[in-house]
């Protein structure tokens, strides 16, 4: 090991050796370990704190102060002075951005809680639509004439014709189904089942295998990935499960993970490797709560935004970080699942379903399969709220879309004591007898502060008059005087001689700086939104209905949404939510071949509006600013 440091991570008890400059955080993922890092280790969220103890990990598990050290809820952002002395006492310690920190001796470190990633709150659930079952993917058993003597006859010729004689249209065959096609008919005495794919075969199986026959549907987010395994002989759902996104670890927004590739030789390498090893064990997953075999699912359809589907796809999105921001391809593209090592059977098909253009990835046009935009007489608006949040909005006269890039505000990234929608996450807050009450996920102590809380505790704060309309944190003295002493006591001056409220004792604050990274994000939304009404020349009331997608969404008031401005001012009646409407989407162009045709159409049909080169929308991005 000459030339390298033992590094020793706790409590999860992993050590490595390293070289000289490796990174902390490089170091405990390489380890297994995924520590927090939403700016994607550039050193500005501060979420990846690591505490190096100077002391080997023996003579720590023997100090008394261990147990408590490891049990003790704390913010690693608000670890004082005083606390870091006690510690000291017994090993002596050291505070580090492990992304920041580079390997330079043997370590002993030990990983806070609050900066390693825990299980999430993750929509699986969308808007649900009775779809006729009619896949373009088909399994049907046959039973092919035997070869006579003196007649011509040609083994995979043979097929095909009994295949057409079912009522099918089979045109074309792989190369691979002919390949083992003589000896597979004499053996199963000429009994088959074959995959059909649209009009060409593709796959041919001894005996009836026609009661095993799944796809999968799968919607590849920034934060999340979903996925749902589904009967192709039946529409039924055998599945479901989910996982955050594991290349969170190279950022929490899709920029960060365009940067990590353009500044590492392997980055695409890595971090396609990482999703199609995630979605193989989904896969898994799935196959294990249904009690199948991945040998059984033919299909795989994957809806995401487009950074996600270029990198799942192995497709460099370089050209998406500079002007005018070039996708490599729209889609739609179909191709054999086992090319980019999906774990399935091995004739299995993968079809990414188009993106609209830019930014407006394949997640959006699979939401707007099942939603009725391009035959409704009047104007509806669809909203994907998420890090990469997409708007659409037309009628069956023109529909646009354009995307909003919000940022993770919405996953409680760049929030000073933001947290995904984990436990232990404020998700929702009460004024009650002139203070603040929390309701968290679990029902558990509070231990940081999600999206959909930071937005119910903004608007509360708006209607108390503690925050103003520009969105600054008013003073004691200014406050309107039928506020409550108890809610006064909250508004404390930060070290930066700015004002924050104090929401758990110092642990959990929300500071000006977190309100107006909010600001930011509604404003990204609600400024697409006003720019697409004024090219279609609508106002807000001749809008008929609002579809808010995504998990972010699903946990949002709409009388938040409203108040606080990120959509127009309409009546509530008008506001659906529809949850992971992209999954939905994709298992609906996965069950039927009218919807995939749908897809394709909406894609050519719908019109992207880019933002940036607008001269309106620096003027309407600031004054979308405001509360």
């Amino acid at each position: 090991m000459s030339g390298k440091h033992r590094v020793t991570f706790l409590p999860e008890n992993k050590t490595g050796y390293f070289e000289d400059n490796t990174s902390l955080h490089s170091a405990a993922l390489s380890l297994g370990i995924a520590i927090n890092s939403t700016c994607g280790g550039i050193g500005k969220c501060g979420k990846c704190r690591i505490v190096e103890l100077n002391c080997n990990e023996k003579e720590f598990y023997a100090k008394e102060f261990s147990k408590e050290f490891y049990t003790k809820e704390f913010d690693i952002k608000k670890f004082n002075t005083d606390e870091l002395s006690n510690i000291s006492q017994t090993c002596s310690t050291q505070l580090f951005l492990s992304c920041q920190q580079k390997i330079s001796k043997d370590m002993v470190c030990y990983i806070p809680e609050s900066s390693v990633t825990k299980n999430e709150q993750i929509m699986t659930d969308g808007k649900s639509e009775n779809i006729k079952l009619e896949p373009d993917i088909k399994k049907i058993f046959i039973e092919v004439p035997l070869p006579q003597l003196g007649i011509k006859y040609f083994d995979i010729d043979s097929v095909i014709s009994a295949l057409n004689e079912t009522g099918l249209k089979v045109s074309a065959y792989s190369y691979k189904a002919s390949t083992n096609i003589s000896q597979l008919l004499r053996e199963s005495s000429y009994k088959v089942s074959c995959i059909i794919e649209g009009e060409e075969l593709i796959a041919v199986e001894s005996g009836n295998t026609t009661d095993r026959f799944y796809g999968i549907a799968i919607d590849i987010g920034t934060t999340t990935i979903a996925a749902k395994l589904l009967n192709l002989n039946n529409g039924k759902t055998e599945a479901i499960t989910s996982a955050l996104n594991s290349q969170h670890i190279y950022g929490a927004d899709v920029i960060s993970r365009v940067n990590f590739i353009i500044e590492n030789k392997d980055g695409l390498e890595r971090l396609h490797e990482i999703i199609i090893n995630q979605i193989n064990h989904l896969i898994c997953i799935l196959c294990n709560l249904a009690q199948i075999e991945p040998f059984d699912i033919y299909k795989i359809v994957i809806a995401g935004n487009t950074i996600m589907q270029h990198i799942t796809l192995k497709l460099d999105p370089r050209n998406l970080a500079f002007s005018p921001y070039t996708p490599v391809m729209q889609g739609p593209l179909s191709l054999e699942a086992k090319s980019l090592k999906i774990e399935l059977n091995p004739s299995a098909i993968l079809y990414s379903i188009p993106s609209l253009g830019g930014f407006v990835g394949s997640d959006i046009t699979s939401v707007l399969t099942i939603l009725d935009l391009d035959e409704s007489n009047t104007p509806k608006l669809v909203i994907d709220i998420g890090t990469n949040g997409e708007v659409v909005l037309g009628s069956k006269e023109r529909i646009l879309c354009a995307s909003a890039p919000a940022g993770p505000a919405w996953e409680g990234a760049c929030i000073t004591c933001g947290m995904r929608a984990s436990e232990g996450a404020i998700e929702a807050v009460l004024l009650k007898e002139g203070d603040i009450e929390f309701k968290t996920i679990g029902d558990v102590a509070p231990k940081g502060i999600c999206g959909s809380g930071i937005i119910d505790l903004i608007t509360k704060l708006l209607h108390c008059g503690i925050v103003d309309n520009w969105g600054r944190i008013l003073s004691s003295e200014e406050l309107p005087i039928k506020t409550s002493n108890k809610l006064k006591n909250r508004i404390k001056k930060s070290s930066c001689n700015l004002y924050e409220i104090d929401l758990i004792e110092g642990k959990i604050i929300l500071s000006q700086q977190d309100i107006r990274e909010i600001q930011l994000a509604k404003a990204a939304i609600s400024s697409t939104i006003e720019i697409l009404m004024k090219e279609l020349n609508i106002g807000k009331n001749e809008i008929s209905e609002v579809y808010i997608a995504g998990a972010f969404g699903n946990h949002l008031n709409s009388e938040d949404a409203i108040e606080l401005g990120l959509i127009p001012r309409i009546s509530q009646e008008k506001i659906n939510f529809i949850g992971n409407a992209a999954l939905s989407g994709a298992e609906a162009v996965l069950l039927s071949s009218a919807i995939r045709q749908k897809a394709e159409h909406l894609s050519k049909l719908i019109e992207y509006v880019e933002l940036s080169g607008r001269e309106d929308f620096q003027e309407i991005f600031i004054n979308s600013m405001f509360f």
